[in-house]
């Protein structure tokens, strides 16, 4: 579990490399739900199978979200502006970068609960 965040990049870039279709150039903002959604998942793993990050406290641990988010969306809008009929989009930036950054969310959760209410410190 501990690098299961590295194999869910593979499956983020993965399914960046499908070509899209011409008509998937105009999809509305109902697909910044599933960029969200699947860079939520990223930074659920990096800060819960990191075990460090969780130890950098809230605020730490939403700051590493928010990089992981940034840099790792901003190499896949790039990646993705090389793949025939897919563009890159900075809303689709700015909605993997928010998912990323809320994602480790629920892991302090559950560090929350196992360690009761310092686990928000630690």
């Amino acid at each position: 579990m501990r690098h299961a965040w590295l194999l869910y990049l593979l499956l983020i870039f993965g399914l960046s490399s499908i070509p899209g279709t011409p008509h998937q150039l105009q999809l509305s903002f109902r697909d910044k739900y599933a960029h969200f959604l699947l860079y939520g998942g990223y930074g659920f793993l990096i800060a819960f199978g990191g075990g460090r990050t969780l130890k950098w406290g809230l605020i730490g641990s939403l700051a590493m979200g928010f990089l992981a988010g940034a840099i790792t969306g901003a190499a896949d809008e790039f990646y993705q502006s090389f793949i025939p009929n897919r563009e890159s989009d900075v809303f689709d930036w700015l909605a993997d970068t928010l998912g990323c950054t809320l994602g480790v969310l629920p892991a302090r959760l559950a560090r929350l609960q196992r360690l009761g209410k310092e686990g928000w410190r630690r």
